[in-house]
């Protein structure tokens, strides 16, 4: 008698199931009768020694685990998960739960954003809200400086950013402010000292499409992750487009069976259109109008 995945006796070179057999005190008798090899697995017809089988840059999963496992090791050599630090910004923003919500506005970004950035492998800390004023910007900042990746949501639009650049305007290295898209355009990336700087805009849609956009490749680039970044299909349209003027569009639609369908609501801060889409239709600056039945290029959304 042997067990499954034990050495065979010497000598033998086929197993019989127990279920055909049968035995008596003395006898083991065959229903069926075996094949020679029948219920063998040999040696080294999984894996052998040298095989490469987790390269680097895999984003290890379970069955990653398992299967290192299985090969004898006791440790796998990874990279670390970047921190990133998360501060809210404006007077209006209340807490969920808030007994003192008339008249303001649920913080609501950081908690999807900080869901999000787990999901992808980073290690989130909440800083909460900061005031409209330098001083309680500087202090959240100061307190989220030894983050690899600082993100503030809000402050960056028009008349906005003058708070966010004098709070840190002697330490940031702006690199770049405002970039033609739709939603997402005001935009902010520069340097804190060690630390990457992202300001988000503040309305919902634009800080969650800029978070895929462009902290998820940021993350992906921290961990070393090959080929985890965009993807872009194409799908035919079930609705007309009108042409597009200088900027990128990222429209929220439904994908399904190979067809998308636009939301005809496309405002920034809704969060329910945004939860009922499942891709985002991309339109090139300029781009002239589509007809129904005709091919668009589409990004799953991943959050």
């Amino acid at each position: 008698k042997v067990y499954t995945g034990s050495v065979m006796p010497s000598g033998t070179d086929t197993v019989i199931i127990q279920e055909n057999t049968e035995t008596n005190a003395s006898d083991v008798i065959l229903k069926k009768i075996p094949q020679k090899n029948e219920n063998i697995r040999k040696k080294g017809f999984d894996f052998k020694t040298d095989d490469i089988l987790i390269r680097k840059g895999t984003k290890l999963t379970p069955k990653h685990i398992s299967l290192a496992a299985s090969m004898n090791h006791t440790t796998l050599v990874v990279y670390r998960k970047p921190k990133i630090a998360i501060i809210s910004n404006g007077d209006e923003l209340v807490e969920p739960g808030s007994k003192d919500a008339q008249n303001k506005i649920i913080s609501a970004n950081n908690y999807g954003i900080k869901a999000y950035l787990e999901q992808l492998g980073a290690n989130v800390t909440d800083f909460g809200i900061a005031k409209d004023n330098v001083k309680s910007l500087r202090v959240k900042i100061k307190k989220a400086a030894s983050h690899d990746i600082i993100v503030t949501i809000g402050g960056a639009s028009v008349g906005d950013f003058d708070l966010v650049k004098e709070s840190i305007h002697k330490e940031l290295q702006l690199k770049f402010w405002k970039i033609a898209m739709r939603p997402g355009k005001p935009l902010i990336y520069g340097r804190l000292g060690e630390a990457h700087f992202l300001g988000l805009p503040g309305n919902p849609v634009s800080a969650h499409v800029c978070c895929q956009l462009f902290l998820k490749p940021m993350i992906n680039k921290f961990m070393n992750f090959e080929d985890e970044n965009l993807y872009i299909t194409e799908a035919k349209l079930k609705t007309c487009l009108k042409e597009n003027d200088e900027r990128q569009d990222f429209i929220r639609g439904f994908f399904k069976d190979g067809f998308v369908t636009p939301h005809k609501v496309q405002d920034s801060s809704s969060l329910s259109v945004l939860n009922s889409s499942n891709v985002f239709i991309i339109r090139e600056p300029n781009a002239p109008s589509k007809r129904i039945g005709e091919i668009v290029q589409i990004l799953k959304i991943d959050f």
